[in-house]
């Protein structure tokens, strides 16, 4: 898979349905038919799947939304579902 890029979000372009652009590790940017790209980190927790947003690019940008599936992620290992334990 290609590495997401700020780039390649910014390009992409709205269609007549959502679509997905994958980062990996959970994390995607969601491509509305509005134009609006949405962050949406996708994980499980207490054997069930769940959805964050982290935000919309570009305000969130690629590595700020690394950086909160990263803090995300810490907090799973921990134990912890992180929309409980607030914002990331």
């Amino acid at each position: 898979m290609d590495e997401l890029s700020d780039t390649k979000i910014r390009n992409a372009k709205p269609a007549d349905k959502e679509y997905t652009l994958a980062d990996g590790q959970g994390l995607s940017v969601v491509v509305r038919p509005n134009g609006t790209r949405l962050w949406l980190y996708r994980y499980r927790f207490g054997g069930k799947r769940k959805n964050m947003s982290f935000g919309i690019f570009p305000g969130v940008g690629l590595k700020s939304a690394r950086e909160k599936r990263h803090d995300a992620e810490k907090l799973l290992d921990q134990g912890r579902d992180h929309q409980l334990a607030g914002r990331v």
